[in-house]
Parts: structure tokens; sequence; C-alpha cells
């Protein structure tokens, strides 16, 4: 192959990496098609017992593309195109090699480490190798079996390194560090602050003289309770009703991908704030979780920031931290069915986890 029809092979390739996925990406979820591309050293040792000639040099730079589809957390679909190098013999003469074919991944350990995970995966596959010599050279088997093995690194939701071995038939081995992009993700975004605190002074009131009616006697007037019937002792909220040990902050919401919590959020955790004053012998946890799409360590991330974001906005508003510590449980402890976009929606949440 010549270098106008190699350059022309890899502008094909790219188009078609950049243009597919984009083309039918509604068709899956958000983060089901990646492509990606690597770098690294290729073995080649053609067959030349039998032949007046012997291997000068065996090891080349190669490089490759990929297009691959996350059927599910364990499982990928890739098509590949490698471009191995070459393999110069003596006393004169060097063979050529390409190879492109189709292979499945299977993600069968993962090794856990604070806040992120490392991927171990095995490949098989069909691939189709093509050569051109210089010398008169004859390929037995043009189909043939791909192994690979490798392992993959979750920089953010939307990129990956990753580490391959790929085996090509008999004589031709290949070992590259490649980066993967997946489409349709955002990438992680920097938490920002998430309100603005108001400077002005407060309007000028009137003090009333007479306090204001309290029926149960919990601590909340009527005007303002919503549980008027509390027995008496009960641990209330703002609005008088019983306080549970749990509470699912629905209204909590944060922009999309990142741990910046949207303005009209403010009023539930204003409301959280006012309760824990209420109560200063309470502690709480902040609990971050995610539904099941995207990266598992990834989710994880996002969590942990998204409890640590409520977590910092209640201690601005005057709670000590010592009450108050944040874990993101990313997607371990879903509440509903990660297969519906209703449920996933619910396994988004927050939680204030409550303790004496």
């Amino acid at each position: 192959m010549n270098g106008l029809s190699r350059l022309k092979l890899i502008v094909l390739s790219l188009v078609v990496v950049a243009v597919i996925p984009s083309r039918f990406a509604w068709a899956a979820d958000e983060n089901a098609f990646y492509a990606g591309a690597g770098i690294g050293i290729s073995n080649l040792e053609p067959d030349t017992s039998g032949t007046a000639y012997a291997i000068n040099k065996k090891r080349d730079f190669a490089w490759k593309l990929f297009l691959g589809y996350r059927l599910n957390k364990d499982i990928n679909f890739e098509a590949y195109y490698s471009d191995l190098g070459r393999v110069t013999l003596s006393p004169s003469g060097q063979i050529a090699y390409q190879d492109m074919g189709v292979s499945a991944m299977y993600h069968f350990h993962r090794f856990n480490y604070p806040g992120d995970h490392i991927d171990l995966f095995l490949r098989a596959g069909v691939g189709f190798m093509q050569n051109q010599a210089n010398i008169n050279y004859d390929r037995r088997n043009n189909t043939h079996l791909m192994l690979g093995l490798g392992l993959e690194y979750p920089i953010n939701n939307q990129l990956a390194l990753r580490a391959d071995l790929d085996m090509y038939d008999y004589d031709a081995q290949f070992v590259s560090v490649n980066l993967v992009y997946r489409f349709g993700n955002k990438p992680e975004q920097k938490a920002v602050a998430s309100h603005v605190r108001n400077t002005s002074p407060p309007p000028h009131t009137t003090p009333i003289v007479k306090a204001p009616a309290d029926a149960d006697g919990d601590g909340v007037s009527d005007d303002n309770d919503q549980c008027p019937d509390t027995p008496v002792g009960e641990k209330v909220d703002v609005h008088g009703c019983k306080l549970d040990v749990v509470i699912n902050l629905k209204g909590v919401k944060f922009a999309t991908g990142s741990a910046v919590i949207v303005p009209h959020s403010s009023t539930q955790l204003d409301d959280v704030a006012n309760t824990l004053q209420r109560y200063p012998q309470l502690n709480i946890e902040v609990a971050g979780h995610t539904d099941s799409q995207g990266i598992s360590a990834y989710n994880r991330r996002l969590s942990q920031q998204r409890a640590d974001a409520v977590r910092r906005y209640l201690i601005e508003k005057g709670i000590d931290t010592e009450r108050i510590t944040a874990k993101g449980y990313g997607e371990d402890k879903p509440i509903a069915d990660n297969k519906t976009a209703a449920g996933r929606a619910e396994n988004r949440r927050v939680e204030i986890h409550i303790s004496e």
C-alpha cells in the first residue's frame, strides 16, 4: 500500500468513526457507541522456513482505529482496522501487514480502589489479513481468529484509556495504548457555587407581640403546620410533620452530568437546614445516588461530588461541619428499575440519613 492510498484509508476511517455513531446514536442508550484510536509496537514473524530468507527486523510502529457498541457493562462489540507496519528480510525484501475485522469484548474482572477502578477484558473475533511484499510471498490463510487481552481505565464519563495486546493469526501481535471516546455522554463539569447569597439588608419589619397558635405543641405554628395532629414529643420538620430517618430530597436537582445545584433546589435545602437548627443533637449523612447509565467509577465520583455539594450548602447555612458527613454510593443502591426512564429518574437522588 503506497503512502497516498494509506492516507486515503486513514481519512475514510476517521470519517466513518465520526459520522456513523452520530447518525445512529438515537437508536441506543446515550453512551452505547464509542470510537477510538491507538498506537504501539507490532511483532511480525512470517514463516520463512524452507526459503532463502531470514527475518532481519520483526518489530515496527503500528496503529489502529476502532468503532464499538456497548451492549452492557460487560460486553462490547467492535470493528477495527490495524496497520501493523512491515517486517524486513535478509538478504533483501519486506512484507507489510494490515488487518481488519470484528470482535467481541468481555470485561471479566474489575480492580477496585478508592474512588475508581480498572477493568480487565478478553477479546475474540474474526479478522482478515492483507500483505504487500516486494518478494515472492504467499499467505496461507487470509481469514483468521483474532484474540486479545487488555485493561481499561475511565478518565471520565466520556473518555477512557486502554492498553491492548492483540494477536492476529500466528505471525502478528500488536501491543498498543488507545484513547476511547464515548458518544452521547457529557464530560464532567467543575462544580461552581450553587446559589447567590443575598447581601441586601433585610427589610424593616414590625415585631409581632402575640405568639402564634400551636395546638399540638410541636413548635410549628398552626398557620404553617401541615400535620396538625402530631403526637406530643414527636420530632417534626419545619412543616410540623414527623421527621423521617431517611429523607429523599426530591426537590434538589443538579445540572446534567455535574454537581452544580440548580437554583430552585434551595427551598428544600433551606428546610433541611432549619430542621437541623431545631434539633442540634441530630447528625446526618448526605447520601448521593445515580442510575446505572455510564461508567460505574464515574457514577460513584459524581454521586460523591453531589453529596459534597449538598453538605457544603448546609454548612454555609450554619450547620456544624462535624454533624454532617457525605458519601457517594453511585449506582449500588437503586430504589427502582434501571431499565426504564422513570426508574432511572428515581434512582438519581440525594438522601438525608438522620441519626442521634
